[in-house]
């Protein structure tokens, strides 16, 4: 006698098979998109700041290329910053209205609410990469004091030496150029320009106003200078997760949902 599994046997093997299938395959769909996009912020992270090691080789701090005398300065120098490291990428197409690089209807939070994106675009320099990365250069430190661009001081309203007035700017990356989701987090992260190389938004105690805590897990914006601050934790913890658990993470206490 020959022995085999019957059509009813057949069927509900394949009716387990589909069910697990439908229940683990969007996990592993999401956890491998999840893991590609930290690997991407990686790679253009090094790549960046590569570029800035080489420019400043050859030009000299980043507080060298260019000067800030008044508030015209800052295009001038976005401009200028665009310019320098745009010898040492693979840059396809250089923009002055950085929407024509980026995402031209803007972007939303972490949380998917609409985005607050200052609105004086003027001050923005922009390239689009080989990649199809968009790349923005803002020049504005985070006060906009003249004097503390590129400079740190002690504020003496805090009593503290703030860590944050060293900026020489911001680098805006939308990893994927203008195709969606346009989302902050997921394809746009953001680094802080420093005399010698980058920062990446968010992380603790750089910048006292630009936190993890208040600008990616609750979105609280302060214009752009806000977005991108989820990019210190993927650099550090190689995860997504302020997208699945924001209310259980912290910088100092948990990294990843359970």
């Amino acid at each position: 006698m020959k022995k085999g599994f019957t059509l009813a046997e057949v069927l509900i093997t394949l009716g387990v098979i589909g069910i697990v299938a439908a229940i683990t395959l969007p996990t592993i769909i999401k956890n491998y998109r999840e893991k590609a996009i930290v690997s991407q912020v990686e790679k253009t992270y090094s790549m960046l700041n590569e570029a800035f090691s080489r420019a400043i080789s050859e030009y000299g701090t980043v507080d060298n290329w260019c000067s800030i005398n008044s508030t015209s300065d800052y295009p001038i120098c976005a401009e200028k910053m665009r310019d320098i490291l745009s010898k040492y990428l693979k840059v396809t197409k250089v923009c002055t209205n950085w929407t024509d690089c980026t995402a031209k209807g803007g972007y939303t939070s972490v949380q998917n609410d609409k985005m607050t994106i200052d609105p004086i675009l003027y001050y923005y320099r922009a390239m689009r990469l080989a990649n199809g990365m968009g790349i923005t250069f803002d020049a504005r430190n985070w006060d906009n004091i003249l004097s503390h661009w590129c400079e740190n001081y002690t504020n003496s309203r805090l009593g503290v030496n703030d860590l944050s007035m060293k900026n020489c700017g911001f680098i805006y990356v939308d990893i994927n150029g203008n195709k969606g989701p346009n989302r902050d987090g997921v394809d746009l992260f953001a680094f802080s320009i420093r005399k010698n190389g980058l920062v990446g938004h968010g992380q603790a105690g750089l910048h006292r106003n630009i936190s993890f805590e208040e600008n990616c897990l609750k979105s609280m914006y302060d214009k752009d200078q806000g977005s991108g601050s989820c990019t210190a934790w993927v650099l550090q913890n190689k995860n997504l997760d302020y997208l699945h658990c924001p209310n259980e993470l912290s910088w100092n206490g948990k990294t990843k949902c359970k």
